[in-house]
């Protein structure tokens, strides 16, 4: 896009495309009243002669005195956002959003007017912090955008550079000064840190604290005034396209009393808490792709860390709030589908990020592909609150089912997708005929002390199945749930899947469809027994299936 610049001598507009830019200094101010700023047109009329009233106010002061600035420098040209642009033409106003980080960029100089401090004689710079210039969120990329920058107080009193200044602005703003100072680049931060800095800031128009960080994540995107908090959400979805940095997902909704809540952030304040967010990987770039779907984000693949003790999991977003701190931020889910995962509201357990950050007993993980729903309407967050509908949870008395190597699902057969490890369920939702296998490692899920019961026996794998068939009664339709144990022999009958079709089960001697018992062999005077039994709970409508090991003498 051309660029419209102020000569400094003669106050006209002219327009330059970008390979015959002059050296140019533009000015980073706050807005007055809109009667006192200096429009596009205001600035055609009074470049013909016309009277204007407009001459006498603010906004024309500090036109003519970046101008006479420039020009004692050397500078033939000045950039002014209230008069270089004209805003009554919405395509022109778009190009200019998506152009002005590269604008303040490439000026020579960026003028920083605060219009509302005025340091005195006794160059007290107390009370700096309350200018309106560091609350809007315009001139957060103003500040770091420009390669050299020069403040001024309202009566243009030089006030220092951003470098001599650095301390306090970075106290001011939470831009640490290495950023400032120019020492560190923007885009080795990340993202999560760089969101925060608008954190505090404010806009006139809701859509605009997205549209004023573009040029900081090097965005393009079209500009459509109206759509409110759905711009930022639409900021989100591009830093996506072009970074795999987990850190965009590190938002914390305080307050929310919803179980889930949307995986994207509404607005930069959700990220205050990251000013002094780091990576805890070098080649964070490194890690596993991801991308935004119609089903939401989607992992090819990637690891989950298993809470068993609420029934959720942790997504590692590889980075922590601070350098010294002792948990890693993570994603709280909850599967509510086949590999289909929500966002919690609540953050996850710190005795289990702790452990995940210093690698110090780790809780077991599963690697797999999933997808978390992105955008979370009350009508979707109420069908998530369904999501446990005619499962089928698992419990054992004396079986540690949680061991990784307890209860194996085989990815290739059918219903594995609906497997939720942590939670010891499978989501059925009431799929017709659905049927769930698992491959039992006996030993495995004995404690140590049992252990000794099947060390020597042949059966150390067995196979447990279970499902559900709709059927049609006078009262209605109802469900008859069914379980059944067998042996590695017995799958083999089948292909070696180890999918046993429930017609089968009335040949196998069973007396009950909801009761089975496998006999894995004899320790000393010790008969031992896998025994397991399902029943419907009604409310609310779940299936709970006991797996139990079982001795006789």
């Amino acid at each position: 896009m051309a660029i419209r610049l102020i000569d400094t001598d003669t106050l006209e507009l002219k327009s330059f495309v970008e390979s015959d830019v002059p050296k140019y200094a533009i000015l980073s101010h706050t807005w007055g009243p809109e009667a006192d700023e200096v429009t596009f047109q205001d600035m055609l009329a009074m470049n013909r002669g016309s009277e204007n009233p407009k001459r006498e106010r603010p906004g024309y002061l500090k036109i003519i005195e970046t101008c006479r600035k420039a020009r004692l420098t050397g500078i033939g040209y000045c950039w002014v956002d209230t008069c270089c642009i004209d805003k009554t033409s919405s395509a022109e106003l778009s190009e200019a959003i998506n152009s002005m980080f590269k604008w303040y960029r490439d000026a020579a100089v960026c003028y920083v007017l605060l219009s509302d401090f005025e340091i005195g004689d006794t160059r007290d710079m107390t009370s700096i912090s309350g200018s309106r210039w560091f609350k809007r969120g315009w001139c957060l990329q103003e500040l770091v955008a420009p390669r050299h920058v020069e403040f001024f107080d309202r009566l243009w009193s030089f006030l220092g550079t951003r470098e001599e200044l650095s301390s306090r602005i970075s106290k001011i703003t939470a831009i640490a000064t290495n950023v400032l100072t120019g020492q560190v680049s923007m885009d080795t931060l990340p993202i999560a840190q760089r969101l925060a800095w608008a954190a505090k800031r404010e806009t006139t128009r809701t859509e605009d604290i997205a549209y004023c960080l573009l040029g900081i994540f090097d965005i393009q995107m079209p500009i459509l005034y109206g759509e409110g908090t759905k711009a930022f959400i639409r900021l989100q979805e591009e830093i996506m396209k072009q970074s795999n940095d987990r850190s965009l997902f590190a938002s914390r909704q305080p307050g929310v009393r919803e179980r889930y809540c949307s995986l994207l952030a509404p607005s930069p304040r959700y990220f205050a808490h990251c000013a002094n967010l780091v990576h805890t990987e070098s080649h964070v770039y490194q890690g596993s792709a991801y991308a935004l779907t119609n089903r939401g984000l989607q992992f090819s693949e990637t690891e989950l860390y298993i809470d068993y003790l609420s029934g959720l999991y942790v997504l590692p977003l590889s980075c922590i709030s601070s350098p010294d701190a002792e948990v890693i931020e993570g994603l709280l889910l909850e599967q509510v589908g086949p590999n289909l995962f929500a966002r919690l509201s609540q953050r996850p357990r710190v005795d289990i990020v702790h452990q995940i950050r210093f690698k110090r007993k780790v809780p077991s993980f599963v690697k797999k592909g999933i997808h978390i729903a992105s955008h979370v309407t009350p009508s979707i967050h109420a069908d998530m609150l369904l999501a446990d509908e005619y499962s089928i949870q698992v419990s054992s008395d004396t079986l540690r089912l949680d061991h990784p190597y307890a209860l194996q699902i085989e990815d290739e057969i059918a219903g594995s997708h609906r497997w939720d490890i942590a939670g010891l369920r499978f989501l059925t939702r009431g799929h017709p005929n659905f049927r769930g296998y698992w491959k039992v490692n006996v030993e495995q899920a004995l404690s140590l002390s049992d252990r000794y019961l099947v060390r020597d026996m042949e059966k150390q794998y067995c196979y447990l199945s279970c499902g559900f068939e709709w059927r049609d009664r006078t009262k209605g339709r109802t469900s008859e749930p069914w379980v059944f144990l067998y042996t590695e022999s017995f799958q083999k009958q089948y292909n070696g899947t180890g999918i046993v079709p429930s017609p089968f089960l009335q040949l196998s001697g069973q007396k009950s469809l909801a009761t089975s018992r496998l006999y894995l062999g004899r320790h000393r005077y010790t008969r031992v027994y896998l025994d397991a039994s399902i029943k419907v709970d009604e409310q609310p409508r779940k299936y709970r299936l006991k797996f139990n090991l079982t001795k006789a003498g």
